[in-house]
């Protein structure tokens, strides 16, 4: 249920630079739960179905257009550092971009901002569009992307447009300001404390596990307060990457998380005890001091 893999995808196309486009088996029953989930609420308002259905579709399009974008970002900036790109996955949750680059914090920080800053180019489209095709019946002469629908049967395209627009603040929102990994914001928050101050990989995966873990929690608790179920779905998919995370540290396998592959070793003097007495011994910065490993 959780997983994004390759079994649970199939390939719609390929884009420039070899990159495949992937459809997630999930993904088109999320379409048509969004699109038709709620229409007899709708019609039980008195609302035009046909209008807003068609504002519904147009609305997912835009959604998954923007999601699309946001991954050609990563893509693009991780080709550009050398890096390469086997396939994008829209799936219910968004997007995947399964990158291969060199992983070292700049390289990471590039790749990580990459993809929120488009929704800047894209907010500034969308608002030129909104303000070529408002009137002042549609809020024309009160702009805020988050109000309210006015009239669709008059204001159908600027509705449409305000919604294009609030998606963008809210997808580069919750993906620079929010620091859980996997999101962009937990990344850009690990690579900043390693610049910073370059602790040892146990530490920044203690700091990445401990901030995620309460973070998601509280995101959590906010959906299943609103019971907003793809947010309770997101939070526990964002839970089995923490838990993941955890399982490698425990293991002594952390150097082999994709987001700290490449952390610098920093090695440490180990006081140990055998038969003959004490000895020291040097060790790197994953290992748990006093266990035994083979080389």
């Amino acid at each position: 249920m959780f997983s994004a893999g390759e079994e649970n995808s199939v390939a719609l196309c390929q884009m420039c630079n070899g990159i495949n486009l992937h459809i997630h088996a999930y993904f088109p029953y999320y379409v048509i739960w969004t699109i038709f989930g709620e229409v007899s609420k709708a019609s039980a308002q008195g609302q035009n179905v046909p209008m807003y259905l068609l504002t519904k579709a147009v609305g997912i399009i835009i959604l998954f257009s923007t999601v699309l974008i946001h991954e050609l970002g990563h893509s693009y900036m991780a080709i550009y550092v050398g890096g390469t790109v086997s396939k994008i996955l829209l799936w219910p949750f968004g997007g995947l971009a399964y990158c291969g680059f060199h992983r070292d914090y700049k390289r990471q920080l590039a790749v990580s901002f990459a993809g929120p800053v488009v929704h800047i180019p894209l907010f500034l489209m969308f608002y030129g569009a909104w303000f070529l095709t408002t009137s002042i019946e549609c809020g024309a002469l009160n702009f805020n992307p988050f109000a309210s629908y006015y009239d669709p049967a008059k204001c159908f395209l600027p509705n449409v447009l305000n919604q294009a627009m609030a998606l963008q603040v809210y997808l580069m929102a919750f993906n620079l300001l929010l620091p859980v990994y996997p999101l962009d914001g937990g990344k850009i928050f690990i690579c900043m404390i390693g610049l910073s101050c370059n602790p040892g990989v146990n530490t920044l995966a203690n700091i990445c596990i401990s901030v995620s873990s309460v973070l998601t929690l509280c995101l959590l608790g906010l959906c299943v307060w609103r019971w907003n179920w793809m947010g309770i779905f997101l939070s526990l998919w964002i839970a089995v990457q923490i838990y993941q995370m955890i399982s490698m540290k425990y293991q002594g396998r952390i150097r082999e998380h994709p987001l700290f592959e490449h952390v610098p070793v920093q090695l440490r003097v180990v006081e140990q005890r055998d038969s003959m007495g004490k000895f020291n011994t040097v060790s790197n910065d994953s290992i748990k001091p006093g266990s035994v490993t083979t080389e």
